[in-house]
């Protein structure tokens, strides 16, 4: 069983940028996705919407019968509607940043990080740096993607610093194989003018 469920938004913004491969080291062995997930890829890629990667090393995993019901019934779209009726099923933790996604998968108590959490967990893993995390950030953001941040730190839910700078970043979602994933802010809290304060390498939390 895969830990962590990879859908479209999480794929498509790291292929905007052509590094699938942080993805891939931020996840690690614990990803996979669904058949509708690369089936809407490769027809973004035939589309010319999505640049070609190569993800080869993302299993995907065939859903159940009862998975596929249930999938039928989310009001979502196909793939995020696998995913999530995967993750449900098999108690795994859904990576989306597709808004509607996050809150049903919130309220139905499945765990869902976003590609803020993989971009904050490759900092503080010492993959990335500060800056080179924003620049990818930047380059999601150019594509379409309609991140709550301006850069790869997170504002505190509670308390709010002075314009343009972050205190404290948000729990951590343990994985029992696989990195830590950070949490993504709720794009309904969090300035689109926030900026991310160094640090040091601790996540505090709330």
């Amino acid at each position: 069983m895969s830990d962590m469920l990879l859908d479209t938004t999480l794929l498509s913004n790291f292929a905007h940028v052509q590094r699938p491969d942080l993805l891939r080291l931020a996840v690690g062995a614990e990803a996979a996705t669904t058949p509708a997930v690369m089936d809407e890829i490769q027809a973004g890629e035939h589309l010319q919407l999505v640049p070609a990667c190569d993800w080869s090393w993302l299993p995907v995993i065939e859903l159940t019968d009862d998975e596929r019901q249930a999938a039928a019934g989310v009001p979502l779209g196909r793939g995020e509607s696998e995913c999530l009726a995967v993750a449900q099923a098999r108690g795994g933790t859904l990576l989306s940043d597709d808004f509607a996604a996050r809150r049903l998968a919130r309220h139905l108590g499945i765990s869902v990080p976003g590609t803020l959490g993989v971009l904050q967990t490759l900092v503080q893993a010492g993959h990335l740096s500060l800056d080179e995390a924003d620049h990818l950030l930047a380059g999601m953001i150019s594509h379409g993607y309609r991140s709550p941040v301006r850069s790869s730190g997170t504002c505190s839910l509670n308390r709010i610093p002075a314009p343009g700078r972050l205190s404290r970043l948000v729990p951590g979602l343990s994985s029992p194989r696989a990195a830590t994933l950070i949490h993504d802010p709720d794009d309904r809290q969090i300035p689109h003018n926030c900026h991310i304060q160094r640090t040091g390498g601790t996540i505090a939390h709330e």
